[in-house]
């Protein structure tokens, strides 16, 4: 399936787009595409991923976080103290509100990750408790505010505008830290074109999918359900037609792919990400040396036994899968792709891994379990590759 047609869309309506946020809060969102989507979010969202999926830490962005949604509360007060009246209430926004609560309490894991404070390390548990119960406590009192806790003063123009500023700060980092990587983790595995080979599986996974999305994405616009108010039905429906954009702008990038080898040979240049997983080969086909571009390979449950050298020619991957097939090692061509970062090659026959495992650690991930290592052979690799206090180089190692 090939979705390029969209590209031009997704690339406008993606993290806060304008239609989006004109639909949101006016003037003000068009600062929002102009600055945060077209220049931190990428960058955002590599670090939190990082700090999300393999345990990396950048102190500066943990700060961030934190300030943004001690904004929020702020904004909150602000909003019910000088803003408009709010709009309806009821089950609805109570509802929004507790998945709201599950939105902050992963921003606050994601932002004590950030400093390397971790579930994993004991030492951290007070820590770690304490800032939950903080985060919801917070929670708590933006729903004293949201139910009408909060008496009412005269309108203030600057202090309605400086919350919604601190609302869109929180809005952005927000969708990036939970949404951009909940549903967007890069693992190829979850792409719903690697189910090609069963329709009712695709059906499903776009079910849960856009499920999670809405979950996710509506509580960050309790503030603009709240105070925000649209004059006719027209912009009702513009409103309605922006969050349906934000949605296709989240499931699309998902189909994204060809599992059809004769289709990609039609536009080799064009293919990017091929998915050949569960297709029956026992080898790899040569037609993939002419997809010059080609970022991810996904090669799962086969029946392959070794790639050919002519693999090392794909210097643009970045992503191969070789679960569920034959390989009594790991095959040496991939330590000779220059951009690769991620390898999965579990539930395999591999006993031993390379004496020098030094080409690794420029990858990101290795996926490796389900395979037939000894338990001294996992010590070896754990020791050499996997992240940790003594070896904060190591990359993200699943055994």
């Amino acid at each position: 399936m090939n979705v390029n047609v969209f590209k031009l869309v997704l690339n406008t309506v993606k993290s806060g787009s304008i239609i989006t946020n004109l639909a949101l809060s006016g003037y003000l969102f068009f600062l929002n595409e102009m600055v945060y989507d077209w220049f931190f979010y990428d960058t955002v969202h590599e670090i939190s991923s990082d700090i999300f999926y393999n345990g990396g830490t950048n102190p500066f962005l943990g700060v961030i976080l934190f300030l943004a949604m001690a904004g929020e509360l702020a904004a909150f007060i602000l909003k019910s103290r000088y803003g408009g009246e709010a709009g309806s209430e009821g089950v609805g926004v109570f509802l929004l509100w507790m998945f709201h609560t599950v939105i902050a309490v992963l921003m606050t894991i994601v932002a004590l990750g950030a400093f390397g404070i971790t579930f994993e390390n004991e030492k951290y548990i007070g820590i770690l408790s304490a800032a939950l119960f903080a985060s919801v406590i917070k929670e708590l009192v933006i729903l004293v505010i949201i139910i009408g806790g909060t008496e009412k003063r005269r309108p203030s123009k600057l202090k309605n505008f400086i919350a919604d500023m601190l609302f869109l700060i929180f809005y952005s980092l927000a969708y990036t830290i939970v949404i951009g990587n909940l549903l967007k983790t890069h693992d190829y595995n979850n792409y719903l074109l690697a189910s090609h080979y069963s329709i009712p599986l695709i059906v499903m996974y776009t079910f849960i999918v856009i499920l999670l999305f809405f979950m996710l994405y509506l509580p960050l616009r309790i503030p603009y359900f709240l105070y925000e108010r649209y004059g006719s039905t027209k912009e009702l429906v513009i409103g309605g037609l922006s969050i349906l954009f934000v949605a296709a702008a989240v499931v699309l990038p998902l189909f994204e792919g060809e599992y059809s080898l004769e289709r990609a040979l039609e536009h080799p240049g064009d293919v990017e990400i091929l998915f050949l997983n569960s297709t029956g080969i026992d080898e790899v086909p040569v037609e993939i040396r002419r997809f010059n571009n080609l970022r991810v390979l996904h090669l799962g449950f086969n029946r392959i036994r070794a790639l050919p050298l002519w693999l090392a020619e794909l210097d643009k991957l970045e992503w191969i899968g070789l679960g569920g097939n034959s390989f009594r090692a790991l095959p040496p061509v991939l330590l000779e792709l220059p951009r690769l970062k991620e390898i999965d090659i579990h539930y395999n026959r591999i006993k031993k891994m390379p004496h020098d495992l030094s080409p690794l650690k420029r990858l990101r991930l290795l996926n490796i379990r389900s395979n037939s290592m000894p338990p001294a052979e996992k010590e070896r690799v754990m020791r050499v590759l996997q992240r940790s206090e003594k070896n904060p180089g190591g990359i993200t190692l699943i055994l």
